[in-house]
This record gives C-alpha cells, structure tokens and sequence, in this order.
C-alpha cells in the first residue's frame, strides 16, 4: 500500500486559490475532450500516483484512478518519462495491458493524460481525463491542448515571478529562429554495406551553439505551443537539398506522427517528386490508436513517400508498430547496435529484426555505427544498410562518394 508521507511534490492547499485555479483547469479539460472526469495525480516516491483533486459533475463516475502505478513501462510511468500526452480512444481495445485494466476495472473506455512538469524540471504528476464512453475519434489536437492545460496547471502548483516571463522567453526564443529560417540542417549518409554506395541521406536538425541540443529544443517548442511550427521548418528547410541529391539516393526527415496527420506538412511533401523521399516515424513519439498509424501509412504512400521506422528498439510496442505501419525501412536503434559485436543476444536480436522485415517487405538500417567490429557484425548478421560515425559525420553538406 502507498503510503502519504512518499510524496516527493507539495500538494495544491485545502481551499486555496491554488486549489481553486487547478480545479478551473480540470474542468476546462474535462469539458474540452468531452470527458465525464479529469483529475490531478500526484507523484510519489515509491512508482505510485494519488489523486489531489478531482472534477466531474456531481458524484464521481468511479472511474479515478486513486493510487495508480507510475512505473517504468506503465502508461502513466512512460508519459512521464517521455512528458509526452496520450490520448486512447478506445481504453478497453487498447494495446497496453494498464489501460485495458484500468477499462476493466472502472469503466473507462476513454482515457487521456499529460505529465505536469514543474519549472524546476521535475515531474509533479499527471493531468488526467476518462469516460465511460468511446471517444469518437482519436484527435491530435486532445493530446495537444491537454498538453498546453497541464503547462498552465504547473505554473499553478508552483507559482512564481519569473514562470510567465520563462514561458514567453522561450517562445520568443522558438519563434525568432523559426523567423530567421531556422534550424540548420546537416546530413548523415547511409550506405549500402555490400557496394559502399549511399542509399538515403537523413536530415537532422541543428541549433545555435550552447542553446541545447535538439531534443530540448523541440521539448521547449511543444512546451509553448510551437512544436509542429518547429518541426515544419525543419522539414522545409531539409527539403531543399532534394535537387542537389541524384537518384536512386533518398531524403529522409524525421516527423512525429502528430504532425505527419494534422496536414501540416502536406503542401511541402505534395511538391516533391514520387520516389525520393522517406519520412522517419520515431518510435519514441507515442501513438495512442492504430488507426492513427494506418492514417498516416495511406498517407505517405499515397504520396509516393517512403517510411521508416526511427529508433526500432527504444521506444513503445516496436513490434506492433512495425506490423501496423508496414515501414519500408526500419532503423534498429543504436542501444541495439552498440554491444552487437560483444554480446551474443544482441546479435540473435538484430538477426530476429532482420527475419521480420524481410517477411514484411522492408529493409534493415543499422543506426549507430561506431566502431569496425559493430560493422563487420552487422553485415554478417544480413543487415544490408548502415549509419554512424564510422561511416561519416553529419555535414551541413551532402555527402555522396561511395566508401
């Protein structure tokens, strides 16, 4: 049993305005994803989530969660660690085993949430919605405007001068270099192991010295609402290499699945010739109903645009995803690559990826290429494609010789 006294957050106080301000927050969101309950759940220091304070209208549907489990590899623990919102459609045909739970045990056939990240960057907890009816359609916006709502909640629990003044410091931030054609790109080949020529090129975005590395820049553009507007640029600014690189070579962008569907880069990929382009799905970037990824498999390939599958092996239900989205390629995550020339397992590992794609129609890239004996691996173990240092750094510009 999870005890109070593990509690690692200060809760909102018993009728202050704090209280008030949160619950006004909770009810936005209830009433905004159409929801019958939304709550605040508080971290502790044993994997557990408690509920501070709940909004429904009238008694309580039964559905909180009360003291939930916040462990690595739960919903809630994933979110946290990840701070990415989720939103399930349909809790009760849900992939994962905690919410087809959760469905089971109370109810729920809708479920949402979002990590409340205070300013000092530590976890508070979670934001959270549920219904005991099916939403009618996943909707990226919900994961979205949860995510924005439980940004505002956390300036709420721990108010302070300077957190207004941050959050526009750092849109300003975002949006000037959005404005000034931002961010940089540079490019990474990957070559073909058996010939040495390069058979795609991935764009990788790239910021201003000492202002952070891409993922906290694109963390701090989701965080003040510009995370697609970020994402888009660096889309478009990749892009315009595409007439420099000489077929069969292929571009390859990186894009989350939010903004693969939102339309938001639809006029940029309508303009690129069939055949020479791949968009990297990360399998960091969660997606919440499968009919998502079939949305936006129909989509790219009715674009003449090639898929793969980012970091193959890091992330959220690799296998179920593969299936689902049928990449043309898949990119096995360099966690994977890095000990494959030194422990066996991993070699039976990278040979099982190997087998499955090939029953699916895609092919292997091997991120991560550190060293000569990870290489010489791969190419025994029936990986054709590979990428990494060994091989050649990102470079602002494109780099085709054969090796």
């Amino acid at each position: 049993m999870r005890t109070m006294d593990s509690d690692i957050s200060p809760r909102p106080t018993e009728g202050s305005g704090t209280e008030q301000s949160v619950l006004a927050l909770l009810s936005v969101a209830r009433h905004r994803l159409g929801m019958e309950v939304s709550w605040l759940d508080r971290r502790t220091q044993d994997h557990g989530l408690v509920t501070d304070l709940v909004d429904a209208p009238g008694p309580p549907p039964g559905i909180i969660p009360g003291f939930a489990d916040c462990s690595p590899g739960t919903t809630a623990g994933n979110a946290m660690h990840h701070r990415e919102p989720f939103v399930v459609a349909m809790a009760d045909r849900c992939a994962w085993p905690d919410v087809r739970e959760l469905a089971s045990r109370n109810g729920a056939r809708a479920y949402a949430g979002a990590p409340v990240v205070l300013c000092n960057g530590s976890v508070y907890g979670i934001l959270g919605c549920a219904s005991r009816s099916h939403l009618p359609v996943p909707r990226d916006r919900d994961a979205h405007l949860l995510a924005l709502l439980a940004g505002v909640l956390a300036d709420c629990l721990w108010p302070s001068p300077a957190t207004a003044q941050t959050r526009d410091q750092v849109w300003l931030r975002v949006q000037t270099l959005i404005d000034d054609g931002g961010p940089d790109i540079v490019y990474q080949p990957v070559y073909d192991v058996i010939d040495g020529s390069v058979a795609v090129v991935e764009a990788l975005s790239r910021f201003p010295a000492g202002s952070g590395g891409p993922e906290q820049w694109f963390l701090d553009a989701e965080s003040v609402g510009l995370g697609r507007e970020l994402e888009t640029a660096a889309v478009r600014n990749a892009l315009r290499v595409l007439p420099d690189l000489p077929a069969p070579a292929v571009l390859s962008v990186n894009a989350s699945p939010s903004v693969i569907t939102s339309r938001g880069l639809a006029d940029l990929f309508a303009a690129v010739p069939a055949g020479h382009l791949a968009v990297e799905v990360t399998e960091h970037a969660r997606i919440d109903d499968y009919a998502t990824v079939r949305t936006i498999r129909e989509e790219l390939r009715g674009q003449g645009i090639r898929i793969a599958l980012d970091d193959f092996g890091a992330g959220y239900c690799g296998l179920q995803r593969m299936l689902e989205l049928r990449p043309d390629y898949v990119k096995i995550d360099r966690a994977l690559i890095s000990r494959i020339d030194v422990d066996p397992a991993y070699e039976v590992l990278a040979r099982a990826v190997v087998t499955l794609s090939r029953e699916i129609g895609a092919l292997v890239i091997a991120e991560g290429i550190e060293t000569a004996a990870q290489l010489d691996r791969v190419s025994r173990v029936g990986i054709r494609y590979a990428q990494g240092f060994h091989l050649a750094r990102p470079s602002p510009r494109l780099v085709l010789a054969s090796r």
